[in-house]
């Protein structure tokens, strides 16, 4: 039990504002084990009610959020929207270094942080690499090829995830002309190539990390989509899934092969969830009373309510399609929602579909 926990059991007050956040996370998680439900509520409050003072230890509450979601879902929600209002909330942590890898590359690949300077997250990935290289020196003049080499095998897994084209020349230069020996270790034709693309784009690609990087980011461009929600990888996806159902079914319509999604995202710990129809009579519901609504009863996917952004009446429950698109059937609220315009083309024999184009409704 936290010293903090036994001197209020026994002193009967607590101030929170004198403590740090870790402190306060501490106190939480004693609390709620020791179900002294009133005290764990009033933690919980005061967190939600100065959210900077998660900023301090971002990485902590976020691994303390995403285990304990069913749990804290207000802590969870609150984590979520600081991500979203400041993507690089993450690296004013004082425990950034602290977050592993298979998380930090999930915060990499979310679309929140397309906003940030390529410079700047290549910046943060070098302190976090340095730091997950324990063997390296403290002092960077006292870094040999080894040192190089090392921190090369940490920060490989990342380098396709860093728009290094799209650096202007003072930024590539000050940011990464430091750390050629590593590219070096781990392409040595990577960083030369990086040059010569951002002078001639025709250039001749031999290396073969530049070459998948490029393929990343032409599937990022794969299209343009004029949309406040989704992004050029997302609709990819979105055109495979249709794809898919349509190979399965022979063609398209609007009823025998529809499905519902959700995108997800692995920074807040959703998956990506396709569900077809399993009642095509029932694919859609139309009513003046709704917005768009899919499948019967109290529908997979029902937007309902006179404003769905301030007054959430908006629910998913699994009935006319396979599988549920959300994990909770609580009702929830919508910001914003889009048409998409589909339509397929033709390669050789087969016939794909792409996103074209979206319309922004609401």
């Amino acid at each position: 039990m936290p010293t903090r926990l036994k001197e209020f059991l026994y002193g009967g007050s607590l101030c929170l504002a004198e403590h740090d956040a870790r402190v306060i996370l501490e106190l939480l998680i004693s609390t709620d084990e020791l179900e002294l439900d009133e005290l764990t509520d009033f933690i919980q409050e005061y967190l939600l009610n100065n959210s900077w003072r998660l900023m301090s230890h971002f990485v902590l509450f976020h691994k303390f959020a995403m285990q304990n979601d069913e749990r804290f879902p207000k802590i969870r929600k609150c984590v979520i929207e600081l991500i979203k209002e400041n993507p690089s909330t993450i690296f004013d942590s004082n425990d950034f270094t602290t977050i592993d890898q298979d998380t930090l590359i999930a915060f990499f690949k979310c679309h929140n942080f397309s906003s940030i300077k390529p410079g700047i997250l290549w910046r943060n990935l070098v302190e976090w690499g340095v730091a997950h290289t324990p063997s390296v020196p403290i002092q960077y003049i006292e870094w040999d090829d080894e040192d190089f080499e090392a921190l090369g095998d940490t920060l490989e897994p990342f380098i396709t995830l860093i728009k290094f084209t799209e650096m202007d020349s003072e930024e590539f230069l000050s940011e990464v002309r430091p750390w050629k020996k590593c590219l070096d270790y781990i392409d040595p034709d990577f960083y030369t190539q990086v040059l010569e693309f951002r002078q001639l784009p025709a250039v001749n690609v031999t290396s073969k990390l530049f070459k998948l990087l490029l393929e990343v980011r032409d599937r990022r461009h794969i299209k343009e989509i004029d949309s406040n929600l989704i992004t050029p990888s997302d609709a990819t996806l979105l055109a495979n899934w249709i794809y898919e159902v349509s190979s399965s079914n022979g063609n398209y319509s609007p009823s025998n092969s529809s499905f519902i999604f959700s995108l997800g995202d692995k920074v807040f710990n959703y998956e990506p969830k396709l569900s077809k129809i399993s009642n095509a009579s029932k694919a859609v519901y139309q009513s003046e009373s709704y917005g768009p609504c899919f499948g019967g009863g109290y529908s997979d996917l029902r937007l309902f309510g006179a404003d769905f952004k301030d007054k959430g009446e908006c629910r998913c429950v699994q009935t006319s399609y396979e599988d549920k698109i959300r994990d909770d059937e609580e009702e929830f609220s919508i910001d914003e929602y889009e048409v998409f315009q589909i339509s397929p083309f033709v390669t050789s024999t087969k016939s794909k579909w792409s996103i074209l184009r979206s319309y922004a409704i609401a």
